[in-house]
């Protein structure tokens, strides 16, 4: 049963699970910020980080006391990051700071409510899409929301709110989940977008909603290469959808699908472009860790999870 032979989508059960879920992940967030007037706590401080914070700074108009890592120094080339071309989440956070005139501080350790609730309310769109019962739907949406940190970093978090609601300060440095400043989960959001609306180009019948879906698929399938952590796991599965178009010969849906990847390529262009002129820049061992860190990114493995799931109801849908 598909989405369009179904009544109306849950909408209020599919906002409050995930307003419950950034309050769930928010609450050792809040617990810090009360307590030591910190907005966030960080395990490390790399260039990476320091890049995006001062970039979100200059989004929002703010001044930032640091340096750019990445600029020129007293004519010193500092060693290229992949982050110098994927500046989008800091991009976002600046202007988020911009809108509501909070601390770019503040913002991101706001990240740690925004993210989660976002990426929940997007699995169980994508859930409903598929055509799994609602309450089935919020179930699976329960159980992923959970499992988007692994359970050592559970509790360990919240062995860092006890220790703070004993009025001690604790004697390990934590960081708290989506409090990174290059905000890898955005990335994920950006991702399970992509996912939920090429599902609505799938199923809509009516040709202004499937236009209205493949735009906005399209924009984030562009999109989603100026991210922090880029999968490439959400190329292959957009390019595997494509596919299927062509090879269940749905003529309709590969002209959408083609316009939505045409879209995508366009808003990429500039992402390309500075990535070879930058590209000699980026170390080695820079390249090679973040290659090797690619297969363990629990988003990464998701999106990849999903694609398959996808690959399986397209399958049984044409048998």
């Amino acid at each position: 049963m598909t989405s369009s032979q179904r009544g109306a989508f849950p909408f209020q059960w599919a906002l409050s699970w995930s307003l419950l879920v950034g309050a769930i992940y928010f609450l050792p967030q809040a617990m810090h910020l009360w307590h030591t007037r910190m907005p966030s706590v960080l395990l490390e401080e790399n260039l990476d980080e320091m890049a995006y914070a001062v970039w979100a700074s200059r989004a929002a108009g703010e001044h930032s006391n640091q340096p750019d890592p990445y600029q020129v120094n007293q004519g010193k080339n500092v060693s290229v990051s992949f982050a110098t071309v994927q500046p989008l989440p800091a991009w976002v956070i600046g202007n988020l700071a911009r809108i509501t005139r909070l601390p770019v501080t503040i913002i991101f350790g706001l990240g740690s409510f925004l993210w989660p609730a976002v990426i929940a309310f997007f699995f169980f769109v994508i859930a409903w899409l598929m055509g799994i019962p609602d309450r089935v739907s919020l179930t699976l949406s329960v159980v992923f929301s959970l499992l988007m940190l692994p359970p050592v970093l559970w509790l360990m978090q919240w062995r860092y709110v006890a220790a703070l609601l004993a009025d001690s300060y604790p004697g390990f440095r934590l960081t708290l989940p989506y409090s990174r400043r290059y905000q890898p989960q955005f990335t994920a959001v950006i991702h399970y977008a992509c996912i939920a609306f090429s599902l609505m180009l799938l199923q809509a019948e009516r040709l202004k909603l499937r236009r209205l879906a493949g735009i906005v698929a399209g924009l984030a399938f562009g999109l989603s290469f100026y991210c922090y952590y880029f999968s490439w796991t959400l190329l292959l599965g957009w390019f595997v959808l494509g596919g299927f178009f062509v090879w269940a010969r749905r003529r309709e849906r590969c002209k959408e699908w083609g316009m939505a990847t045409l879209l995508g390529v366009l808003i990429a262009i500039p992402y390309f472009v500075t990535l070879a002129r930058h590209f000699g820049d980026i170390s080695s061992s820079a390249a090679s860790a973040r290659v090797r860190s690619l297969p363990s990114d629990p988003a990464i493995q998701v999106t990849l999870l999903i694609c398959l799931l996808l690959a399986g109801v397209m399958w049984f849908d044409k048998t």
